[in-house]
């Protein structure tokens, strides 16, 4: 009979180069499963670093925005009470209320709800109107300028003359004529010693009347002269 080796037809040294080669492959087999289940730990690492990462630059971004949000709010809020200051004071309300009314005008102002499809009024806009019916307004504002107020209002309800009707004459009545003026009187000037009497000389040059008349003459034209 022949050997074990004999019968499966491989040689005992072929034999110890196959056991070798299969242990070989075994052990590499083991060190692969080994390095693949490292890779696996770290991809799982990666994707829990990457995840972690996710959730923290969410959060971070959350929280960044929900910050600016918050300023943006704030500084809303700061413009929106300027323009309540700004619109109180020129309603004249005294400063000692202005932070209760400018209390009162944000929370009005925050309970307007415009109507489907449209936006919500500006606040100058709304104020300008609001502020001619409200009873707390008006009368925190001073009186002038609640009068002021009203008048314009006032003088719309009042209908308005045309100007060529009231500068037309009452119908059936002729338009009354000016009276002329009276004629100035003439004022004549008068030289000094002139007595409103012209002075004449009478007679024969050089007869006693002709002298006598040029005598009286000398002395009305220079009265209280001695001639």
């Amino acid at each position: 009979m022949g050997t074990t080796e004999d019968l499966n037809g491989i040689s005992g040294h072929e034999q110890k180069g196959l056991d070798s080669r299969l242990a070989e492959l075994i052990a590499k087999k083991n060190d692969l499963t080994v390095k693949l289940a490292e890779l696996q730990a770290e991809n799982q690492s990666l994707r829990e670093a990457a995840e972690a990462a996710k959730t923290e630059m969410a959060t971070a971004i959350e929280t960044a925005t929900a910050e600016a949000n918050g300023k943006l709010a704030e500084l809303e809020e700061k413009v929106r009470r300027s323009d309540y200051r700004e619109m109180l004071l020129a309603d004249k309300v005294p400063p000692d209320d202005l932070d209760d009314m400018m209390d009162y005008v944000d929370s009005l102002y925050g309970r307007v709800q415009p109507a489907e499809g449209q936006a919500k009024p500006e606040f100058r806009a709304w104020y300008g109107d609001i502020r001619k019916t409200n009873k707390v307004l008006r009368a925190a504002m001073r009186r002038s300028v609640r009068d002021g107020i009203d008048a314009p209002a006032a003088d719309a309800e009042a209908p308005e003359e045309p100007a060529e009707a009231a500068a037309a004459p009452a119908k059936g009545k002729p338009a009354a004529k000016a009276a002329p003026k009276p004629a100035q009187p003439k004022v004549v000037e008068r030289t000094p010693g002139d007595t409103g009497r012209a002075a004449e000389i009478t007679g024969k040059p050089g007869s006693p009347e002709w002298r006598a008349a040029k005598e009286k003459l000398k002395a009305q034209v220079f009265p209280g002269r001695r001639v």
